[in-house]
């Protein structure tokens, strides 16, 4: 499995894309700096969009890519792409991005017949086929349906889980372990230092001292891909991430990077 990082900050800085992975060239999961970092030519290859949550910074090119589409969708050399995650999320994107107000209704244009994006809602536990990979959603703690991807090739052992925007509380670390592999690829965020606990337990993220206490519920250690750190605090998540993950491989992904899992 082809996984290349478009972008994985937890905030928008000079340097700093905001979070979006793409799958095998053709999936995309989440899509914070997606045509700022693929030209059309790469763009017209997606297919799906797995959509974790709508904040803004998981969402925004969704509205850029459908845009720069649109005209390859109306002269019929691609057909929609599939936007797919809970039906709350879909409702927000509908209701407040693409409402022929803050941007156009690319779910009716070209036509309602031809559009550019089809919204499809996606149920956690029940497993998708996209592209050669079994895709599973399971909830977890943030904004309203919020959720993350376990994705798999036809031999498990090609996997990565990733959790999305996470608070502490939920039971994802349950789905994790019993999934029907065992998970040794996971990405997942920590967006605040431990001094800011505070903040991010009333945003639903974590801190480094939150994310040990959530793996430690795990019952493998598995090589950790640690996203979403606060620009401005890098530095700092970064040298205590030294001190809580001892012990554990884990990565600091950044854009352009491509992992083979």
């Amino acid at each position: 499995m082809k996984f290349k990082v478009l972008g994985c900050s937890g905030s928008r800085q000079p340097g700093h894309n905001l979070t979006s992975y793409c799958i095998n060239d053709t999936i995309l999961l989440d899509a914070g700096a997606v045509c700022g970092y693929l030209d059309v030519e790469d763009q017209e290859r997606i297919t799906h969009i797995l959509v974790s949550h709508a904040n803004l910074d998981h969402t925004k090119d969704i509205a850029f890519l459908a845009d720069n589409l649109a005209s390859a969708v109306f002269a019929g050399r691609k057909g929609p792409v599939q936007v797919c995650s809970q039906i709350s999320v879909l409702k927000s994107l509908k209701d407040h991005l693409f409402n022929d107000d803050i941007w156009p209704d690319f779910t009716a244009i070209p036509s309602k017949e031809q559009p550019t994006i089809v919204l499809e809602p996606i149920e956690f536990g029940v497993p998708l086929h996209l592209g050669g990979l079994n895709v599973i959603a399971f909830p977890v703690p943030h904004s309203s349906g919020s959720t993350g991807f376990a994705l798999y090739g036809e031999d498990p052992a090609e996997h990565v889980v990733v959790t999305g925007d996470t608070g502490p509380n939920g039971g994802w670390t349950s789905f994790v372990n019993d999934l029907h592999f065992p998970v040794n690829n996971l990405v997942v965020e920590c967006s605040f230092p431990n001094e800011l606990e505070g903040l991010a337990l009333a945003s639903d993220h974590l801190t480094p001292r939150l994310l040990k206490q959530k793996v430690e519920r795990l019952k493998i250690k598995p090589v950790l891909y640690v996203t979403h750190l606060k620009a401005i605090y890098t530095r700092q998540i970064q040298k205590e991430l030294q001190h809580e993950l001892a012990g554990y491989q884990y990565h600091l992904p950044r854009k352009g990077v491509v992992y083979d899992f």
